[in-house]
Formats: structure tokens, C-alpha cells, sequence
């Protein structure tokens, strides 16, 4: 019996997106409400990319818990949607997947799946804005390039740390293994929550890429 681990939590955080180009959290309610509603369905399409890629190479452990599915109630984790309100931190629900059904290349392409959905839906509505450039376009492209970038960050349980572990090779990746188990939440919560030169560490990381996607689509 394989050991089930899970991929894909879709975190994302309005802190990343609060300072003027992504997202000020003190504009209106219609607009708010846009952003709200673009992020769940940026959230759906995330996670259920992860499962659809599992099982297209195998795996039947997202079908069986009724993952691949665009259904957003399947994807949306309670307590995350929840926190997203309160502390502008949240995520979605891990897909379960069984690692002793992929290959580590399998499995880097389920974890990729998730940030590469994210970024297509962004070029697509890129395009759609040049015929029909109506603001919600725009913020759905922003919160869909935030949820890429963030989530491509080699720190669990991000996606970007199942992609570097099943790069590196075996001992090197038993290594980074235990040291992310024991400081990666850590290290992930600073760099989300300690302020500094009046912003934060997310921040300060995140912007250049995100400004860089946005200029190339844009």
C-alpha cells in the first residue's frame, strides 16, 4: 500500500497583492467581490490541475477522493477560505496523490501543473483584455500571475518544494527533506508576516517577478 502525500495547496495571500498594483484592499465592494470570485476560480483551476495530471499518469488517489473535478467546492479548504478574510493569508485543499505510482519526473510535472495553470489562464485573459479590456480582466490576470509566483517558491507546502526535491538527486533530497520538515513552515511564515522596510519580505521577493510576467503579457 502506497504512502499517500498531498500536492498543490494553493496558497495565496492579499499581502502579495495589497501594495497599489495587485490588489489595494481598500477599494470597493464590487471590485473586492471580483477579486474574491476570480480567486476561487483561480483556486479550482490550480488544484484541479494537480489532480487532472496525477491521474492522467496513473495515479487513481485524486479521483478517488473526487478531485479531478472542477466543482470549486472539492478544492476550497474551509479554514483557508476563512483566513483569507482575517488574516489575508489562506489556501486551498491539498490533492492527495500516491508517490509510489508516479516517477519523480511524474511528479514534477503534477507539481508544475497547478503554477502553469495559473499562468495560462493569465496569458488567455491577456489576450481577451486587447478586444475587451474591462477591469476585472486585469485583476483576474494579477491574482492568477500572484498565485504562479507564490506558489513556485521552493518552501512546503508550496509547490516549488516538491519541485526541487525530486530534482536533486536521492541522498540530496533525504537532506532538504528533513531540514524543510522541521524550518520551512517557519522560514514560510516569515517571510509572509515580518514586516520590514515598511512592507514585507513576501513582498520584496514576489514584486519583480510578478511585474516582470505582468509586462511581458501585458
Amino acid at each position: 500500500m502506497g504512502a499517500v502525500t498531498t500536492y498543490g495547496s494553493t496558497f495565496t495571500t492579499q499581502a502579495t497583492c495589497s501594495h497599489g498594483l495587485y490588489y489595494n484592499m481598500d477599494i470597493g465592494l464590487l471590485e473586492g467581490l471580483i477579486f474574491f470570485v476570480g480567486l476561487i476560480i483561480a483556486i479550482t483551476i490550480h488544484e484541479f490541475s494537480h489532480a487532472f495530471v496525477a491521474d492522467h499518469f496513473g495515479d487513481p488517489t485524486p479521483r478517488s477522493f473526487g478531485r479531478v473535478t472542477l466543482n470549486p467546492l472539492a478544492h476550497l479548504d474551509p479554514l483557508g477560505t476563512l483566513m483569507l478574510f482575517i488574516v489575508h493569508f489562506g489556501w486551498g485543499k491539498p490533492v492527495p496523490i500516491d508517490p509510489y505510482n508516479l516517477s519523480k519526473r511524474e511528479e514534477i510535472y503534477v507539481a508544475l501543473a497547478g503554477p502553469l495553470s495559473n499562468l495560462s489562464l493569465a496569458i488567455i485573459f491577456a489576450i481577451v483584455i486587447r478586444f475587451l479590456p474591462l477591469p476585472p480582466f486585469y485583476i483576474f490576470i494579477q491574482t492568477n500571475i500572484v498565485l504562479a509566483v507564490f506558489n513556485l517558491l521552493p518552501l512546503p507546502p508550496l509547490d516549488g518544494s516538491k519541485i526541487l526535491l525530486n530534482l536533486l538527486p536521492e541522498a540530496h533530497s533525504l537532506r532538504w527533506q528533513q531540514a524543510f520538515d522541521q524550518y520551512g513552515v517557519i522560514i514560510l511564515a516569515l517571510i509572509l508576516f515580518l514586516p520590514f522596510k515598511g512592507s514585507n519580505l513576501i513582498n520584496l521577493i514576489l514584486t519583480p517577478a510578478i511585474q516582470f510576467i505582468l509586462k511581458i503579457i501585458l
